[in-house]
């Protein structure tokens, strides 16, 4: 009679060995995102995570595809170009309104309204920046 195992493999041998630990931001699983952002309170916060960690949060369907209009809005961060009519409203009030959306809501109205842009992205955008975002467009 053969015997069955069910450790699932070589001879009874204990467990498999633990996953390999990450070693930058690219090999988190999604799990581990959605409890940073968790932690995130402010617009300045989620708008600050999407402009560094883009590529990895759009992986995990946590940020908007990167659309010609979100590239523009970057490039031309000092300027306002499009403004929604939440864009005109005072930030408190904006503040009340993002409280209550999800983390992509929350990214994707910041980065598709530039007037919303300039106020939680209140530092320059480095043109180094620009370029990391031209290049993440420009891959297919």
């Amino acid at each position: 009679m053969a015997s069955t195992s069910t450790t699932g493999g070589g001879g009874g041998d204990g467990p498999p060995p633990p996953p390999q630990r990450p070693t930058c931001m690219h090999d988190l699983p999604a799990e581990l995102f959605v409890e940073i952002i968790r932690y995130l309170h402010h617009p300045e916060d989620y708008a600050s995570l999407a402009l560094s960690h883009y590529p990895i949060l759009a992986r995990h369907g946590l940020v908007p595809v990167l659309s010609e209009l979100i590239l523009s809005q970057i490039r031309n961060h000092s300027r306002p170009l499009l403004a929604t009519r939440i864009g005109h409203l005072p930030t408190e009030l904006t503040n009340m309104i993002l409280w209550y959306l999800g983390p992509r809501e929350v990214i994707t109205l910041i980065f598709s309204d530039s007037r919303l842009l300039c106020r939680y992205v209140r530092l320059p955008i480095s043109p180094e920046t620009v370029r990391l975002f031209e290049r993440w467009r420009s891959k297919p």
